[in-house]
Formats: structure tokens, C-alpha cells, sequence
């Protein structure tokens, strides 16, 4: 969320002004259905005037830099103000007010401030003992607090559930800016948060606790019918924070099934904030993943992958390690992940108002099928369900099929970078397998990223359509697909052109090269077995022994499945002839599975 002063004079005395009268967090539904109450300031219908005084009449002289809605004692609810212009200011010039329309306009007390000097006033009921200066309301856990001169609105911060955590204080960082977050309180000091960098949710360098309490009724649904994937009321901790009426459900398309097969009860878990309280959220996430690591018996796959991924500045998800418990009891080590949602956009990308979309099913593979997108429906868009035509997405599978300027409708470049990591690993449960899924395609201005998702079989995992695992070490680099290439478009039209050729096959070096050479990945898998080790000894739900997920670190083999080790380094060999010539990187058109190639290579059928 931003401060919104960052909005031009007239466009913020407007925009405002009417957000003020419809109440100021009216976006996160808790907005009252009355008007102001009794909030007696008259608002101007005009900006007669406003063109002739200097924006920092406005905004940017004096602003609410932070607030403390909950603190670890129950009380002290504060709001902290900052002078961020050049002027010295007298505080009694303004009043304020929070969201609540039984409260009025609260005069602020006579006080002189000078540029980049700090004042904080109590938000209680009561007059403070002490005597210190107060506003006589309280601040809410969804709630917003607006400053004004005069007439004029001159500042506003707003915050959600899930922002102003107990313990936490919410505002500007740094000091002034228009950027706005999750902060440790330093009341009448400049703003910081844990070692004074963002509030990070995903810790690498640990393993936390997260904790889901759920009724056993409901938990008992759950594992009755897991393939139903229906969300049910629980609360959640995590990092000394505790929310109540999150939704809490199964998730997975073949691992849900294959999990449900086996009779176990480790299945990956989604975990929605936002689905029965609007707005809340868990330390700045609306919706987190809990994965199980099926089919990796390192519990690294996704891990590195993404970590080779953000190396090459692909917009991946981040994730980290956490002990699940259930009910109290320890569940198994799993790998949190970020949604891909509205906070990731915000995060990733200059736009976060484009068309997000998931293929899985009809239409994933991008191909043609008329300009109705009825006809595409595998494929889910995730934002702007009610205002969107869809009409960029058709535009783009048009070009990319019919057309000849690609660039104007793919992110070209960003898509060479996510392929390279996507060959280099193997990775056929994505858009180069026979199933086309497991991606999100992301539109700005009509023109679509690729966002990477669940590379749990990356490194040669994934075998549908090839003859053996050993396919996975040869899988052609300029023909990566399970299939015919021509069914790949997003994939088949950039390696028709020469110069996205060249360009890919420098980032397949710079990941052959870099992070994926056999030293590198080498001390990046010892870090993580030191890291998650201990915690993979006493996973009571694990998919393999630990004895195995020993050996999937290495150069062996469990079942069918690589150690991470062996496969790099041959598949960095295998790759380095490619790009050499001493070894074919395409075939016939064909893919590098699921049909006769030429030459019999071995793996193929």
C-alpha cells in the first residue's frame, strides 16, 4: 500500500476528497454504511486556488509517518508525525482523525516542529496520566488516519488485517517516502524494521514453525476427501503471529491423487488470509503454499531451482523451509511458497494491473483456436476476473501463431532467460511437457512475461513421453520439448529466429557456467543439507528415508529419480557438447521425446 502523497496536487485533492466522504478504507469492505457521522469539517467542492500555492501546502510538509495499532501490552496506540519538507511547522495548524464516523476532527497541540523532526501523540480514550499529548480515539486493526490543514486534506495512511501486527507498527520506510509497510516501532525515531531492511516472510538461512490449528471435524473432511480441495476455518502462526478464520485446503493436480493413493496424509496445503476476512493478512501475504516435495527425495529441487531462476532475474516466487504442524503436532518439513498473486505483481513488475493468467488444460499450449476465449478453457485468469475482455491474451496467441512481431506481445528476452533454467534442469512438468503447464503468463500493456511455478521434478524428474531417465541428461537444447515442437509456439517461434537463438544458448552458458558448474551447486547443496538435515531426520510424514534423501544429494540414483549432484554435472557435460557441435542439440522437428529420433540416441524413443 502507498501513502498518497505521491499524487499530484490537483489529482490528490480530488481523489481524496471524495475517498474521504465514502469513508477512507472503503477498498477493504469494513468501511461503515454511514457517510462521515459526525466528522464537521466542510470539504471544498473546488480547487479554486490550488493552482497558485506551492505543492507543500498540500503534502510533504508534515506526515503521518507512523502508527502503533496493537501493541505487545494491549495498548498505547500511537500515531507518529514527520516534518519532511524545509519549513519549520506549528502542529496545532492540524487536526486528525481515524476511520471510525463517531469521531471528530482532533485538534493537535501547539507545538513547533522543524524539517526531519519527529512528534508522536497517544491514541487512547483517556487522557494519558502523564500528561502527554493525545487524540481521543483508538486505532483499529483496519482502520486509516487522515491529517488536515485547515479545510484541506493533507495526508493519509491507511492499513489493512494483517499490517499493524500486534508487536509491529505500520508506515513509512524510509521516513517520509511513499512506501509503506510492516515496521518495528520506533516511536519519535526514524522508521526501521528487523536489522532495518523489509520484513522478509520467506528466511533462508532457517527453519521456522508453522502452526495450523483446525477443528478435528474439519480435519477429518479434509483427510476424507482430499481430492475436493475445499477450504475450511483454521488459524494460523507463524514467526509469534496468529491469525483466526483463515482458509485452509489441499492442493495439487497428480501429486493430490498420487498422495491420496498412498494412503498418506502428506498433502500440500494452501492457506488463504483473505478468503473469510477481507483484507487480512499474515505479515504482508494474503495466500501462502505449503509443498510437500513429492517425488524429491532431496527436498531441493524447487529450492535451487528457483534459486537458478531469480540468478538469471526471472520473476520467481521466493520460498523457505518450515516444520508444518498440525494440531500440534509435527506434520513434516515443507517448502513455504509465494503466491502468485496481487502482492507478487506489486513486487515483480512496474504494472501490477495487468491480466494474470494459469494454463493447465485446454489452451495451455498456446496454440490457436479462434479468437473466442471460451475456446482457451484451460486457461484461468487470476485478476481482473469482472473488467477484463481477455482481448490481450487473444491478441497474443494470434501473433504468436499467425503473426510476425512477436516482440510486441511476449517479453522476449525474459522468456529466453526462463527457458534456458527450464532446459538446463530438464524440467518437462512445464509448458515443454505433453501436459503445458505448471507457468503463469503475466500481461503489461499487452505485452506477457512467463512467471515460473512447482519445479519439484526439475532435474530430470519428469519423464512423461521419454523412453528412461536417461533422456533427461541428453534433452536437446534447441528442440526442449516432450512432442512435437511446432505444438510449443511460445517456445518454437523465438528458436526459429536466429538472433533469440544465439541469445538463449549465451544464458544456457551463463547457467552452465554459474550457478549450475559442478562446484557451485556442489557448496549450494551442502548448504542446504546443513541447513534442513536434522529437520529431514524427524519428518514423521517423509516420502523417503533418510538414508535416501542422503542419496539424492549425490551421484546415485533412488528409483528412477537423479541425485542432484550426478545429474548436474552430466547434464553440464552433455550440454557443453551441444553447444560445441560434438553432440546433435536438435532433431527432426519431433522433440526430444515421445517419437523415433534420428540417429537412435540412447533414451529416446
Amino acid at each position: 500500500m502507498k501513502k498518497i502523497f505521491n499524487l499530484t496536487k490537483r489529482a490528490l485533492f480530488l481523489i481524496i476528497c471524495l475517498a474521504f466522504i465514502a469513508g477512507c478504507s472503503g477498498s477493504s469492505g469494513s468501511s461503515s454504511d454511514d457517510d462521515t457521522g459526525s466528522i464537521d469539517t466542510e470539504i471544498a467542492d473546488d480547487t479554486e486556488g490550488t493552482e497558485e500555492t506551492d505543492d507543500n501546502d498540500y503534502y510533504g510538509i508534515l506526515i503521518i509517518n507512523e502508527i502503533m495499532a496493537k501493541d505487545a501490552d494491549g495498548g498505547n496506540d500511537w500515531i507518529e508525525f514527520y516534518v519532511s519538507g524545509t519549513e519549520t511547522i506549528n502542529l496545532s495548524d492540524y487536526t486528525v482523525v481515524d476511520d471510525n464516523a463517531e469521531n471528530e476532527l482532533a485538534a493537535l497541540p501547539t507545538v513547533i516542529l522543524s524539517p526531519g523532526e519527529f512528534y508522536v501523540v497517544r491514541a487512547t480514550d483517556e487522557a494519558p496520566e502523564d500528561g502527554s499529548a493525545y487524540v481521543p480515539f483508538k486505532l483499529g486493526s483496519d482502520d486509516c488516519v487522515s491529517l488536515f490543514k485547515g479545510d484541506d486534506l493533507i495526508d493519509r495512511l491507511d492499513w489493512e488485517d494483517g499490517d499493524a501486527l500486534i508487536g509491529y507498527s505500520y508506515g513509512c520506510f524510509p521516513d517520509g517516502s511513499e512506501n509503506t509497510q510492516t515496521l518495528s516501532p520506533t516511536s519519535g525515531y526514524p522508521n526501521e524494521t528487523a536489522d532495518n531492511e523489509p520484513i522478509d516472510f520467506f528466511l533462508e538461512d532457517t527453519v521456522e514453525d508453522v502452526y495450523i490449528t483446525i477443528s478435528q471435524t474439519d480435519w477429518n473432511s479434509i483427510l476424507s476427501s482430499p481430492l475436493a480441495e475445499e477450504y475450511h476455518t483454521a488459524s494460523i502462526t507463524y514467526r509469534n503471529t496468529t491469525l483466526d478464520n483463515v482458509a485452509f485446503r489441499t492442493k495439487g493436480n497428480s501429486s493430490l491423487r498420487a498422495v491420496a493413493q498412498m494412503n498418506s496424509t502428506r498433502y500440500s496445503f494452501k492457506v488463504d488470509m483473505n478468503y473469510y476476512v477481507d483484507g487480512q493478512k499474515l505479515l504482508g501475504m494474503k495466500k501462502i503454499n505449503l509443498n510437500n516435495n513429492y517425488k524429491d527425495p532431496s527436498y531441493m529441487r524447487e529450492c535451487i531451482a528457483y534459486e537458478m531462476l531469480r540468478s538469471l532475474d526471472v520473476p520467481t516466487p521466493r520460498l523457505s523451509y518450515v516444520n508444518l504442524y498440525i494440531n500440534g503436532a509435527l506434520h513434516g518439513l515443507y517448502t513455504l511458497v509465494e503466491q502468485v498473486d496481487s502482492e507478487f505483481l506489486e513486487e515483480n513488475f512496474d504494472n501490477p494491473d495487468g491480466d494474470l493468467y494459469k494454463p493447465d488444460g485446454t489452451g495451455s499450449d498456446l496454440l490457436w483456436r479462434g479468437a473466442s476465449f471460451t475456446s482457451y478453457s484451460g486457461v484461468e485468469l487470476k485478476t481482473n476476473e469482472e473488467t477484463s475482455d481477455n482481448a490481450a491474451f487473444i491478441n497474443m496467441v494470434n501473433e504468436l501463431n499467425n503473426g510476425s512481431d512477436i516482440e510486441s506481445v511476449i517479453d522476449v528476452d525474459g522468456m529466453l532467460r526462463y527457458l534456458a533454467v527450464s532446459t538446463a534442469l530438464s524440467n518437462l512438468d512445464s509448458y515443454q511437457g505433453s501436459l503445458a503447464h505448471n507457468y503463469y503468463i503475466y500481461e503489461q500493456d499487452g505485452v506477457f512475461s512467463i512467471i515460473p511455478w512447482d519445479f519439484n521434478e526439475s532435474f530430470g524428474s519428469f519423464t512423461m513421453g521419454c523412453q528412461d531417465s536417461s533422456a533427461m541428461i541428453t534433452l536437446y537444447i534447441d528442440e526442449p520439448t516432450s512432442g512435437a515442437l511446432a505444438d510449443r509456439p511460445l517456445i518454437a517461434k523465438l528458436l526459429k529466429i536466429d538472433r533469440y537463438k544465439d541469445t538463449y544458448r549465451e544464458y544456457i552458458e551463463d547457467v552452465i557456467y554459474g550457478i549450475m558448474n559442478s562446484s557451485v551447486i556442489s557448496r549450494t547443496i551442502e548448504e542446504t543439507e546443513n541447513l534442513i538435515s536434522a529437520h529431514v531426520a524427524s519428518d514423521p510424514t517423509a516420502f523417503y528415508s533418510y538414508s535416501e534423501f542422503q542419496a539424492a544429494l549425490g551421484y546415485g540414483m533412488v528409483g528412477t529419480i537423479f541425485g542432484l549432484q550426478g545429474f548436474a554435472d552430466d547434464r553440464t557435460s552433455n550440454i557443453m557438447e551441444q553447444l560445441a557441435g560434438t553432440e546433435p542439440s536438435e532433431g527432426d522437428g519431433s522433440g526430444s521425446c515421445g517419437s523415433e529420433t534420428p540417429g537412435g540416441r540412447p533414451g529416446r524413443f
